[in-house]
């Protein structure tokens, strides 16, 4: 656009050229020549203050003197906004052609603008993907259980009939209620970024920086929501390292253990759990639970499966249950040899096949 306003030399130059160019035809009426030319170009010009003033009166030198104007007024017009203030000011000042040009480029300009915001735009699965990481970021069970434990402490722990809620399903759905809002707010924040001008790039930066997810949430939370449950988050993830909580010995057998750490309770309404606790419930003697316990932990990784898990806490469970029982009849000791006086490890009762 710089180009377009010209400058006051080449403006001055021009009428110098004029000016010569009048004087040299003059001179080529009469013999006289150079001298005739010499003689007019003086007269023209007349002192040198007389030219200079004719100079600036020149409709030239005005024209110039009003886009010396116009661009120390726009000096970088490189927005489509800038340009159309340029253009306005071109058509107030008698330069139409000139406005016209510069109202296509902001035109152009806008136009190209939108194309590039429109392919930088988030597409609605980039905001899920965002929560997501927030979400993996903080959401381990020991920060679950810490944030229900605030409002309802016998969602907390595991599932035990009678202590609150009558069935596994109640127990389920109400600590189910607690988890959504927790995923609620990070669904919540993530999709206020696109309130603050979020682009692909910005959201895959933010992604890939837990301080400034965590900071940029906080943020948010300060100013929106629920403010009871707001706190408990921002008290929650201020604290440091809000562990899984140890397994308490009056809890196995209600949950377990999964492959990420997190404790997951024990579904007893499902069938194959009603199944094993069937078949672990018909041991009865200590040392052959201690047998499948000792193996099962002592397995490879690679061949523990969840019910395997699952497997190991109603074993747990069991044996609990037997030495409870063994403590509570004094004087009689746990015999560990079966009735026909076989030696429990070899009871088919210390069989396992892992599932």
């Amino acid at each position: 656009m710089a180009g377009m306003f010209g400058n006051r030399f080449d403006v001055q130059s021009g009428l110098d050229y004029g000016r010569t160019k009048e004087a040299l035809d003059v001179g080529r009426l009469s013999s006289y020549g150079v001298g005739q030319m010499a003689a007019y170009q003086d007269g023209l010009m007349g002192s040198p203050f007389a030219a200079a003033l004719s100079d600036q009166m020149n409709p030239q030198m005005v024209k110039q003197n009003l886009l010396d104007e116009l661009q120390k007024k726009h000096p970088n017009p490189d927005t489509p906004e800038k340009l159309t203030a340029l253009a306005s000011d071109l058509f107030a000042n008698g330069f139409g052609d000139m406005g016209i040009k510069v109202q296509e480029a902001a035109s152009q300009l806008l136009t190209a603008n939108a194309s590039m915001v429109k392919a930088n735009a988030p597409t609605a699965d980039l905001y899920k993907n965002l929560a997501g990481a927030m979400s993996n970021n903080v959401k381990n069970t020991g920060f679950v259980n810490a944030y229900i434990g605030k409002y309802d402490p016998i969602l907390a722990v595991p599932f035990k009939k009678g202590d609150g809620y009558e069935t596994y399903s109640a127990y389920k759905d109400a600590r189910q209620s607690y988890i959504d809002d927790i995923d609620t707010m990070f669904s919540s924040w993530a999709q206020s970024q696109k309130y603050n001008g979020a682009s692909k790039g910005s959201l895959a930066t933010l992604m890939n920086d837990d301080a400034a997810m965590k900071e940029s949430f906080m943020k948010y939370l300060g100013t929106h929501g629920d403010t009871d449950k707001a706190e408990t988050m921002f008290t929650l993830m201020n604290t440091p390292d809000v562990e899984n909580p140890q397994t308490n010995m009056n809890d196995v057998g209600n949950a377990y253990l999964n492959e990420d750490g997190d404790r997951v309770a024990i579904d007893y309404q499902d069938v194959g759990v009603i199944n094993m606790q069937k078949e672990v419930e018909a041991i009865t003697a200590p040392q052959a639970i201690i047998n499948q316990i000792t193996y099962i932990e002592n397995a490879k990784p690679e061949q523990i499966t969840d019910s395997t898990r699952i497997k190991l806490e109603l074993l747990k469970k069991r044996l609990k249950e037997l030495t409870d029982d063994a403590s509570n009849n004094t004087g009689n000791q746990v015999a560990m040899n079966d009735a026909m006086g076989m030696d429990v490890n070899d009871s088919p009762e210390n069989a396992f096949v892992f599932a």
